[in-house]
This record gives structure tokens, C-alpha cells and sequence, in this order.
């Protein structure tokens, strides 16, 4: 095994920059993109040391020589509520969250299958944050992050909140897996694989929760050659 190199993703004086793992890293050969967003540090509150008066806004980093160096571009996907942060409610103040002026409106329903095993074709998954009554849904981009069509909104499956994350298992052309967490007892309680058939079309009908197969899975997983899954699992050690 080779020794690992490190590259600067992103970095500015002042800025808070985070949370790759729930946004998204696609690879095509050399190229390669990641998703993170990028707020301002503020006081340490506990949580993270970040401004809560000012967006987390979404960022697309861009490399041509396999993460070497990196350019960054604009998300172009649309935020719903007209919000500049994406998947970060409980990051920023009431008058820059989604949650507050989500609208049934800022949503469309998808008018073809996703195929998940086409190499081009990504899935950035999206959310309110997580916080009570939370709300996720999707976007859908055929060239390479440039561009995105969505958003296309994730039900609740009978739960008062869920909340999603980038992490798509595709077992099929069109039959993809990702954990979302659900809200119980007043807080989040861990991931639920939801199976989304005939590449969510139509998702409303087909996406549902298997809790037959619950595991607790957190960001990660690979789909390997024998169609077994690779999981990276999060578990709190109690002393």
C-alpha cells in the first residue's frame, strides 16, 4: 500500500468549511467532485465554533488530476424555501433556515427512472437539518455536478421527521438504498435503510422502511463485487 497524500479541498481566512460526508464524493477517474458547505467561524457553542447569523452555503470542488488541486464552483441546484444553506438548519439562526418557509411548492415530481448503476448519473441528498419536523429530498445530476434537476422530496414514511443523507447503495439499475435518520422520543434515533424501486418513479409508492433489515449505519457504505455491503458503522461508547 502506497502512502496516503494529503490536498487542501478548501481553505479561507475566517470561513468554517464542513460536513463532506453528508453532501456527497463522486470519482471519474482523475476527475473528481465533493460537496461540503461553507459558513464562518463564530464562538464554540459546544457543537461546532460557527456564526448561527450567517449561511452555510453548499460549495462544489472540482479536481482534474485525481485531488491534487482543486477549483470551486457554485452549487446550481435549487434550495428550497429560496435559503442559501442547504442540509443545515440546526447550524444556522430562524431567519436562514429552510424549515421556517418550506412549501409544498418548491418541490417536482420526477418524470423519469433513475438508473443508480449509470456512472454518470449522481444523487445529492438534501435536508432541513436535523431538527424536529425535518424534511429531505433529493437532486438528481447526469453531468457531472454542473447541473441538477430537483428537487424531488423524500416522504416521511409515517415518521414526524426524517432526515437524509447523501449515501447510495445500488444494487440494480434501478433499485437504490440509503439510511435515513427518523425522529422518536424527542430526538433522532440512529438510520433505517429505505429501498427505493423503479428508480423512484413513482418514489411516493415504492420508497418505503424495511425494519426487518435496520442496521444502524452512518454515511458510508460500498457495494462490493459479490453484491455484499461494506458498512462503516457510528456507535457512542458509554463509560
Amino acid at each position: 500500500m502506497t502512502h496516503p497524500k494529503r490536498s487542501n479541498v478548501y481553505r479561507e481566512p475566517g470561513r468554517f468549511a464542513a460536513w463532506p460526508a453528508n453532501y456527497g464524493l463522486w470519482s471519474w477517474g482523475e476527475e473528481v467532485v465533493a460537496i461540503f458547505v461553507s459558513g464562518w467561524i463564530g464562538p464554540d457553542t459546544g457543537l461546532h465554533p460557527r456564526d448561527r447569523s450567517r449561511p452555510f452555503i453548499p460549495v462544489v470542488a472540482r479536481s482534474h488530476d485525481g485531488g491534487q488541486s482543486w477549483t470551486h464552483e457554485k452549487f446550481t441546484g435549487r434550495i428550497p424555501g429560496g435559503s442559501q444553506t442547504l442540509s443545515g438548519d440546526e447550524h444556522v439562526g430562524p431567519d436562514l433556515q429552510i424549515g421556517p418557509r418550506l412549501d409544498d411548492r418548491d418541490f417536482v415530481r420526477l418524470s423519469r427512472p433513475i438508473d443508480f448503476t449509470d456512472p454518470e448519473t449522481i444523487v445529492l441528498v438534501g435536508r432541513t437539518g436535523i431538527v424536529a419536523g425535518a424534511e429531505s429530498w433529493f437532486y438528481v445530476s447526469a453531468d457531472r455536478a454542473h447541473t441538477w434537476s430537483g428537487p424531488y422530496r423524500i416522504p416521511r414514511f409515517g415518521q414526524t421527521a426524517v432526515a437524509a443523507r447523501t449515501d447510495i447503495v445500488p444494487p440494480r439499475p434501478r433499485r437504490g438504498t440509503l439510511p435515513i435518520d427518523h425522529w422518536q422520543a424527542g430526538r433522532f434515533r440512529g438510520s433505517d435503510p429505505v429501498h427505493l424501486d423503479r428508480g423512484w418513479r413513482p418514489y411516493l409508492r415504492a420508497a418505503r422502511l424495511d425494519r426487518r433489515d435496520t442496521c444502524r449505519v452512518r454515511h458510508h457504505a460500498v457495494l462490493r463485487g459479490d453484491q455484499r455491503q461494506n458498512c462503516a458503522v457510528r456507535q457512542a461508547l458509554r463509560r
